[in-house]
């Protein structure tokens, strides 16, 4: 197996080129979403973007997303993993590997409690030590279709972005898993999650915040990207669901579903369920062992928001 010389990205140059060959890599990805998770995402530091060379050609790349998550109240430190791709005339020869094992290197060095992905290829990660925790994505085939009208209007960043933060973190806190988010990366947030701004509703009672939705339209679904309410959680995601559908007739919608997020929504509008394994945990520090195991890997107890995948 031929070694790769293995360094981080030192120049825009090098990041554009990682956009390219990720682009290369994933033909049935729109290059427009490596140019947000590579280029748009100011949380990132040069070195959290591994590449791979030979004869000084960059053939493969593996990026490390530093996070911080809740865990019943109390921050933990992850590490996610994302574009990991390998120049299609050089593919098959372990070249992503020698990054993945230098990024789980790197990462356990780092201090990272834990790593995360997702990905369709499992048994490929599994061989890194990442197992599968499986969780349940709810179809609604047949939402009631809402009106833009009783409370529900569109998203104002200027109005409505200090108490959508606020809710956020009452909402998410106690865990396990949602991203413990600052301003920097709420700002960075905004540019590379991928939501559609028509999808994106507030819904307000007596002038008072009561719930938000954020969606995208992902191949002819509408994916539900995040959630949240403070009184009547039921009643407040069925009326934004329907904002949600009113906005894009006759479309199917999808929520990625915890155990926590069941339990909180209590009765769903109609809805069919499927059981989702696309992703993995691999944890870095033994200390932490034991509420990896009982709080992520145990299934559908982590809970994460479809805007904060890598």
């Amino acid at each position: 197996m031929t070694r790769l010389e293995i360094s981080h990205c030192s120049s825009c140059t090098e990041l554009d080129q990682v956009v390219e060959l990720c682009g290369r890599a994933f033909q049935n990805t729109p290059l427009e979403y490596f140019k947000r998770h590579i280029l748009c995402d100011a949380t990132l530091r040069p070195e959290n973007t591994l590449i791979g060379r030979k004869g000084g050609r960059i053939l493969s790349s593996v990026q490390i997303f530093p996070r911080v998550c809740w865990v019943e109240g109390r921050r933990m430190r992850f590490a996610g993993i994302g574009n990991v791709a390998t120049d299609p005339a050089e593919q098959k020869q372990g070249y992503a590997g020698q990054l993945l094992t230098e990024a789980i290197r790197r990462m356990k060095d780092d201090g990272f409690l834990f790593s995360t992905l997702t990905t369709s290829i499992n048994n490929y990660y599994a061989k890194f030590g990442y197992v599968s925790v499986p969780r349940e994505v709810a179809f609604f085939a047949n939402a009631p279709a809402g009106k833009l009208s009783h409370g529900i209007r569109l998203f104002s960043r200027h109005r409505d972005y200090a108490s959508i933060r606020e809710l956020y973190e009452r909402y998410n806190r106690e865990g396990p898993g949602p991203i413990a988010r600052d301003e920097q990366y709420w700002e960075a947030q905004f540019q590379f999650c991928g939501e559609d701004p028509a999808l994106f509703f507030i819904l307000e009672h007596g002038g008072h915040l009561a719930g938000y939705i954020r969606g995208a339209e992902e191949k002819g679904v509408i994916q539900i990207l995040e959630f949240g309410a403070p009184g009547d959680i039921p009643a407040a995601f069925k009326t934004l669901l329907g904002a949600v559908c009113a906005a894009r007739p006759g479309k199917k919608a999808r929520l990625f579903l915890c155990e926590r997020e069941k339990r909180r929504l209590a009765s769903l509008p109609e809805h069919t369920l499927q059981r989702d394994t696309d992703t993995m945990v691999l944890p870095l520090d033994q200390s932490t062992s034991q509420i990896l195991v009982t709080k992520f890997m145990s299934p559908g107890e982590y809970m994460f928001w479809s805007s904060d995948f890598f």
